[in-house]
């Protein structure tokens, strides 16, 4: 893998969240010449800046919704990661509007951004809930897989886009397991959706491996998903 990030520029958007993060750790073990971390969360940015130091680390807070600040992030840029998104189920219910302008309008505003600078990969980060959506937030994580597959055909320039898909990622931000494990310390009942629902998980390695491995032989167009077992 060494040899896909060694002496690139790499741009981590929504890079002080959990995957984000892991991604910015491997890319400067891997030897990156530049890590570019964006985010609209200040805070988060802020102590995703205690934890890298270094002269190749860049922090850039801003929207992903502002095609301008985009367009600027994304200048000399060989690979994006691209992490942006709201997350929570619940939320993207109550604010519809917030989660198509966020996960589908900024996943676009990554893509006509990564063609105009001619950058090498744009890898977006989906979730399963994309598969036949039943909510806001697997409909505007589908569209924005759709967004990735149709650039990679019809864009001229040699932007390979491709999209990872996520199951429950324990121990991210707002996932399920810590949820559980708080309601186990002060010794409440688990709260379950959907008992006959099927969920997959994996660790945050494991996610991060998927996103890495998918960046090095994705080809245009593919939504690659971890086999997670049964």
């Amino acid at each position: 893998m060494t040899s896909l990030l060694k002496g690139k520029n790499i741009l981590v958007t929504g890079g002080s969240g959990s995957i984000g993060k892991e991604i910015v750790r491997k890319s400067l073990s891997d030897g990156a010449s530049l890590v570019r971390v964006f985010s609209n969360d200040e805070n988060g940015l802020y102590e995703t800046e205690l934890e890298f130091s270094g002269k190749n680390v860049e922090y850039v807070i801003g929207d992903i919704r502002n095609s301008d600040t985009v367009n600027s992030i994304v200048k000399n840029i060989d690979i994006v990661f691209h992490t942006s998104a709201l997350k929570h189920v619940d939320r993207c219910e109550l604010n519809p509007y917030e989660a198509v302008t966020v996960n589908t309008i900024g996943a676009f505003n990554i893509c006509k951004a990564s063609m105009q600078e001619s950058v090498s990969k744009v890898i977006n980060i989906s979730t399963d809930k994309a598969v036949n959506p039943v909510g806001v937030l697997g409909a505007t994580k589908l569209l924005s897989e759709k967004l990735i597959s149709a650039e990679s055909f019809h864009n001229t320039t040699k932007t390979i886009f491709s999209s990872v898909r996520f199951g429950n990622v324990i121990g991210s931000s707002g996932s399920l397991i810590p949820i559980f494990v708080e309601q186990i310390k002060k010794k409440e009942p688990l709260y379950v959706r959907g008992i006959d629902t099927t969920r997959y998980f994996m660790t945050v390695t494991e996610a991060v491996s998927l996103v890495f491995r998918a960046s090095l032989i994705a080809k245009g167009g593919e939504t690659f998903v971890l086999n997670m077992g049964e």
